[in-house]
């Protein structure tokens, strides 16, 4: 088990937790997360040490989990782990509304095992400590969402992606050179697919059918490789599709994180920030309970419709 950093860096809306001097409580939902090795590869653990409003649970649980995901899908460098699930310790019963959001989150009620939790309690119980709360000796509850990952051939294709595309970003970072990513990702589905990716809304589309989850029961899996090579080619898809002038802001790092990458767009009239990686990690990882999931394609149309 790893004691992962605070999440404070990225996650302005939670900032200033952490020890706490003295009695004074730290917000409810812990922003440090928790990454549990288990037999057969890795969860990420969170806690809310009191009861929280099911606004809470869809806002700040909400922002905690998606960049959780926008780090782990951002960072090339980090180890690769096989995340199996997210996991919520609540340290109060939830009430029925707040039931209902983190239901709306794919999360569900999973047992508790007192053997299973030793560990894990032992740094909650320490990091509940330091942020001013006293909690029981267990969860009230525990839920869990699972990571969802394709099918074995097409997880094995992804993972030849990410590998090829990890090794082009060792070498040059995310936005030093443009359409290079898009280019090594196109020639590969290619190579597996027997598919022409061009640099358009259709291309885009292509490349969201051919890769990314569209099931709605929890969290999709994105190797970090292949969602940095998708935000390089929707700023290629915006420059040429719109003839529109993109530049590829270069992510340094926001305290000890990769900082998610950015497109910023001049459009007649007007230049705007396009936040790609929160947006992609909206589109193609966080939960979706809709029942006919948006293309990526059209995903982006409205981002540029609605900026």
């Amino acid at each position: 088990m790893s004691h992962d950093r605070p999440l404070d860096d990225l996650l302005p809306e939670l900032a200033g937790v952490g020890p706490i001097s003295g009695m004074e409580q730290g917000p409810i939902v812990h922003p440090s997360v928790l990454q549990v090795e288990l037999e057969g590869g890795y969860e990420w653990l969170y806690a809310i040490w009191k009861q929280p409003s099911a606004e809470q649970v869809l806002g700040e649980f909400r922002k905690l989990l998606k960049v959780t995901q926008m780090v782990a899908a951002c960072d090339v460098e980090a180890p690769r782990r096989n995340f199996t699930n997210a996991r919520l310790a609540l340290f109060e019963v939830p009430n029925r509304d707040v039931s209902k959001a983190l239901a709306h989150l794919t999360f569900a009620p999973v047992p508790f095992s007192a053997e299973e939790y030793v560990g894990r309690m032992l740094i909650l119980a320490e990091e509940a400590t330091s942020a001013g709360w006293q909690i029981p000796g267990k969860p009230a509850s525990v839920w869990s969402a699972p990571v969802l990952t394709p099918a074995a051939e097409l997880k094995q294709i992804m993972e030849v992606l990410d590998l090829s595309l990890t090794e082009q970003f060792a070498e040059n970072k995310w936005g030093l050179q443009p359409g290079q990513p898009s280019k090594t990702m196109a020639e590969q589905i290619r190579y597996h697919f027997g598919v022409e990716i061009e640099p358009t809304f259709e291309g885009l589309k292509t490349i969201g059918l051919l890769l990314l989850d569209h099931r709605s029961n929890g969290l999709r899996w994105v190797p970090s490789g292949v969602f940095l090579a998708i935000c390089d080619f929707i700023g290629v898809v915006i420059q040429n599709s719109k003839g529109w002038e993109v530049g590829w802001a270069t992510p340094a790092k926001v305290g000890n994180f990769p900082a998610p990458p950015s497109l910023q767009v001049k459009a007649p009239g007007e230049t705007f920030v396009l936040p790609i990686a929160s947006l992609l990690v909206e589109w193609a990882v966080m939960p979706h309970l809709s029942s006919a999931p948006t293309m990526l394609s059209e995903s982006l149309e409205d981002a540029l419709r609605n900026r």
